[in-house]
């Protein structure tokens, strides 16, 4: 896939597709779909947006702490598994993260903790150019270096197609 095909995927956004599909299979086609969207789009909002977010921030730490010593506390674990602090609570109840973030724990209800990604490579290179990009990366050496048919990373396509 090139720069290209990334381009004419980035037209309609993921949650457009699926609402397509969905009105697909209820019968309704995509003239329907514009129709009502333009039909939205100039009646008058009812109620209060939450807004949309100017900036995402996201903290990848290459050889970082690990999980278990910072946002993915694990007291109840066995020693040998858990890390060496001790979690304190935040301002959003259930959650916990590590007592050296007494700053951050009060700014909790502001955040997000992603816990839900996954995929099945073991290699750190490989794994971590899966997570940034979303690409399944085609080699399997360690220390492999960027080429050309890379694919960008998330945060770089989210800049560029932003509206």
């Amino acid at each position: 896939m090139n720069l290209q095909q990334l381009q004419d995927r980035a037209k309609l956004t993921r949650r457009a597709w699926l609402r397509l599909g969905a009105l697909g299979a209820c019968g309704l086609g995509l003239p329907e779909l514009l129709r009502a969207e333009q039909t939205l789009a100039t009646a008058p909002l009812q109620g209060t947006s939450f807004g949309r977010a100017k900036r995402c921030l996201m903290i990848y730490l290459w050889g970082g702490p690990a999980h278990q010593d910072t946002f993915d506390m694990k007291p109840e674990a066995p020693v040998e598994y858990r890390g060496e602090f001790q979690p304190i609570p935040t301002r959003v109840p259930g959650i916990e993260i590590c007592e050296h973030f007494p700053n951050l724990a009060t700014q909790t209800d502001k955040i997000s903790f992603v816990r839900s990604v996954t995929h099945s490579d073991n290699n750190h290179s490989t794994s971590a150019h899966w997570m940034l990009t979303g690409v399944q990366h085609n080699r399997s050496a360690e220390n492999f270096g960027a080429s050309a048919s890379d694919f960008p990373h998330i945060g770089s396509v989210v800049s560029r197609f932003q509206p």
